[in-house]
């Protein structure tokens, strides 16, 4: 497990997200790169103003056989027949294939690309037509590597289309 800032969803068919890992080398070796081309799964998690200490914690360069969830005083939880575990206290979980591993030769980073096969979400947080309100759920965000930013959503608005106006969609439970 570590924390990555630099999540991005890639498209919704088929659905797919990526992060960027850090370089890999013998002096300063990535587990994570190493466990995904071993076990071809992974989880995002959505952090929680409740645990974003321990979450940053994550991504400390643990010697291999030191468990980040025991180090960091975070819980794993298995579901369905992933192999990759997913956190606990996270009310936004999602689940993942591997499908391409790129190098990036620039700066020796690691764009690893994942499609979804399963996801939870906490009740409170899904809407009746599918969108998932993470205020609900008290997610947090980070800028750069070490600031972490409440949300506080502005405005849901409609597709845009070159031949419509922008309109506000109602998000449930407002006015």
């Amino acid at each position: 497990m570590t924390l990555v800032s630099s999540v991005v969803h890639l498209g919704a068919t088929p659905p797919l997200m990526a992060f960027v890992l850090r370089p890999h080398s013998e002096k300063s070796p990535r587990h994570t790169l190493l466990n995904l081309k071993e076990i071809p799964f992974f989880t995002i998690n959505h952090v929680a103003k409740s645990f974003y200490k321990q979450a940053h914690q994550t991504s400390a360069s643990f010697p291999k056989e030191i468990s980040e969830f025991n180090a960091c005083g975070l819980s794993e939880e298995f579901r369905s027949s992933l192999s990759a575990p997913y956190v606990k206290e996270s009310d936004l979980q999602i689940g993942l294939k591997v499908k391409e591993i790129f190098d990036i030769p620039l700066n020796k980073t690691h764009f690893v690309i994942g499609e979804i096969i399963e996801f939870f979400v906490k009740d409170t947080a899904l809407m009746d037509d599918g969108y998932i309100d993470i205020e609900a759920i008290d997610s947090i965000c980070v800028s750069g590597l070490d600031r972490y930013h409440s949300t506080k959503g502005l405005a849901r608005l409609s597709y845009a289309k070159p031949d419509k106006e922008i309109r506000e969609i109602p998000i449930s439970g407002e006015s």
